[in-house]
């Protein structure tokens, strides 16, 4: 599955090149507003901004929840560490923000290629982490009472139902 996703997005992408070219067009929206229109390049322009806030939005969720989890075992001896759903939570948010915000700000992002090796590295380390500890997690809590039923694997045509709250109800997926 993920040969065929590759390969149905090489060729997207070889579509996209091959078309610029021959088009002369730079970007997304004039390709597509060539294609569709000239209101089809403000319209993408439109979905990408929304998508693209909807995915910083989501990041910044992501820092309020792991890293006051963080502060506290770093800092277990200090009260502000410990709670977690206000302050420390809120301050991790604006600092990732003011952080953030001058990567975005300028016109050339090329000198931000340096920072990939980081998350590339950030990734492997993520998934040596978790293919480390799940066999552990799973022995250790298997059949334990207040961690429900366990399982290795579970094949199921539900896999949309993983999200909402009535595949979760019925023991699907989980709740968001």
């Amino acid at each position: 599955m993920f040969c065929n996703s590759e390969k149905c997005c090489a060729t997207c992408f070889q579509t996209l090149r091959h078309r610029s070219t021959k088009t002369g067009k730079s970007s997304y929206a004039a390709l597509f507003s060539h294609c569709a229109g000239p209101k089809a390049g403000p319209t993408l322009d439109a979905m990408l901004f929304i998508y693209g806030n909807g995915a910083c939005v989501g990041y910044m969720v992501f820092i309020g929840d792991f890293v006051p989890a963080i502060l506290a075992l770093l800092f277990p001896s200090q009260e502000w560490a410990k709670i977690s759903n206000g302050f420390s939570r809120t301050c991790s948010i604006i600092i990732a923000a003011v952080l953030l915000v001058p990567m975005m700000l300028p016109s050339d992002l090329s000198k931000l290629k340096f920072l990939q090796p980081v998350s590339i590295m950030a990734l492997v380390y993520m998934s040596v982490v978790v293919a480390v500890e799940c066999p552990y997690s799973f022995t250790e809590h298997h059949n334990q009472h207040g961690f429900g039923e366990v399982r290795l694997f579970t094949f199921s045509l539900h896999f949309f139902e993983a999200g909402n709250r009535e595949g979760a109800k019925a023991g699907n997926g989980f709740l968001i």
